[in-house]
């Protein structure tokens, strides 16, 4: 499947622009997407129908996990046909479970993550796809000049709105303390 290729690809060529990322971060977000995958159908669809695909990825920016080890929320940009954009957002969320008990003589407890994995605190791996559809673009009609024309007006209109309010506000205040019949 070219999302899974793409988002694999993606993912490594930005390990290495940023070492901060590391090989597991990257396979909890391939695994996450491999799992969820059937959400995403029209994604897929979009991709593989696409004539032109732009991607970029970067990091957003940095949050804590896993006792204060640092992450960083990932975002991939998948632009088709100029048409539109998806943004797949890879992140955690704290899955609040219960704080670690385990011991080494628990079942299943792994020595890597000092843990069993079963009913403590965790982050779980997500991603958040959001599609951005271009409906139509609508440029200016005229030239410079004529916008620098147009904006005058418009401060001119905001200026005389606000002193003509400013104007009515101290008729008021003046109506309020007697100074006008």
């Amino acid at each position: 499947m070219r999302l899974l290729k793409i988002v694999e690809k993606e993912l490594y060529k930005l390990k290495e622009r940023d070492s901060t990322i590391d090989n597991e971060m990257i396979c909890e977000f391939i695994i996450t997407c491999k799992q969820r995958k059937y959400n995403y159908s029209e994604l897929i669809d979009d991709i593989e129908n696409a004539r032109e695909l732009n991607i970029n990825t970067y990091v957003k920016h940095m949050n804590e996990y896993n006792d204060s080890k640092p992450f960083k929320d990932i975002v991939m940009e998948i632009k088709i046909d100029n048409d539109c954009c998806y943004k797949i957002i890879f992140s955690y969320e704290t899955d609040y479970m219960g704080y670690c008990h385990c011991e080494k003589r628990m079942k299943g407890y792994n020595l890597k993550y000092g843990c069993c994995g079963y009913s403590c605190d965790w982050c779980r791996p997500y991603m958040d796809v959001v599609k951005i559809k271009t409906f139509k673009r609508s440029k200016y009609n005229g030239t410079q000049h004529d916008m620098w024309d147009e904006v005058e007006l418009e401060s001119k209109k905001d200026k005389v709105q606000k002193i003509t309010a400013e104007i009515n506000r101290l008729n008021e205040e003046l109506r309020k303390i007697g100074g006008i019949d």
